[in-house]
């Protein structure tokens, strides 16, 4: 599941026709926190409230407003947008679920190895045959390109490392919780990288797949302080 999220990711975001479109892709890809509150509410014995469907209703709102465009919430605009490149778009939502299921069955496991060298290197290996054997341009190096790509291996590796390890043995809700504001900061700096100026509408998304997320949180806050 880890390799098939990071594959997902990394094709949808590749596999985009602009840089503002790979910003939306992984803006979709943000839902994983709603849907991480989800599926533990739901693979819980305890009802869920009810306030948790319009949370993570909002969260898919702010999706689709995000890749409607500049005019807000247009369900012809999404479509169209949708349509020029759907497998981007799909590569992304599949990615948000596969993820979310991984981090439910990664904390019921309650292992106490991290797996997540392997994780990376079972993944480097798929890219690599994906790359082998298709028609691929040839990689072009650059010293500015492998300060990226050097400064990337360190915080993709160092980012999923310790995620894996507070997944083992921490509050997973509450980890999904402090990931809710990840996507106003992955917008404004994949803005300021790619040079790309986004709409108030987009910001208005955002917002919304924010709001929705920690909503999720907070009325499954309330269930268990309610238990307790």
């Amino acid at each position: 599941m880890f390799v098939c999220y990071e594959i997902f990711l990394a094709l949808a975001l590749g596999y985009s026709n602009s840089r503002s479109q790979a910003i939306e892709v992984s803006i979709v890809n943000y839902l994983w926190p709603a849907l991480t509150v989800l599926f533990a509410v739901l693979g819980s014995n305890k009802k869920p409230n009810w306030l948790l469907y319009p949370a993570v209703m909002l969260a898919f709102i702010g999706v689709a407003w995000t890749v409607s465009g500049d005019s807000g919430l247009s369900p012809k605009q999404l479509v169209a947008n949708i349509s020029s490149n759907p497998i981007v778009y799909f590569m992304a939502f599949a990615g948000a679920v596969i993820w979310a299921v991984y981090c439910n069955l990664t904390q019921r496991q309650q292992s106490k190895h991290n797996a997540i060298t392997l994780f990376f290197i079972a993944t480097a290996i798929s890219l690599w045959i994906k790359y082998a054997f298709t028609d691929e341009p040839p990689m072009a190096f650059s010293w500015e390109a492998m300060g990226y790509l050097v400064a990337s291996a360190a915080l993709m590796a160092g980012g999923y490392g310790l995620w894996n390890i507070a997944i083992v043995g921490g509050n997973m809700v509450f980890l999904a919780t402090l990931s809710y504001f990840t996507p106003i900061f992955s917008a404004l700096f994949s803005s300021i990288i790619l040079g790309v100026t986004l709409s108030h509408s987009f910001w208005q998304g955002v917002v919304m797949v924010t709001v929705g997320s920690l909503m999720c949180w907070l009325v499954t806050k309330e269930k268990r302080e309610a238990a307790g």
